[in-house]
């Protein structure tokens, strides 16, 4: 549990870059961040967390290029 919540903090630092005060970008992170490690909780499986990413990823990028 401690691992999963310092998990989910160090993520959405590790992004804070791109968040430059937006708290609603910092929420988006920590809430990603708190899935992944349930994800990898629940599986035990560090596969599942990449895929997840990766197509959470490739959903952003289809709706910037369409918007």
């Amino acid at each position: 549990m401690i691992a999963s919540v310092l998990s989910t903090i160090l993520f959405a630092l590790s992004h804070g870059v791109v968040v430059e005060g937006n708290v609603v970008l910092l929420f988006q992170f920590i809430l990603f961040g708190g899935i992944s490690a349930i994800i990898f909780n629940l599986s035990n499986n560090i596969f599942y967390c990449i895929t997840y990413h990766a197509s959470y990823n490739l959903l952003i990028m289809i709706l910037a290029t369409i918007l």
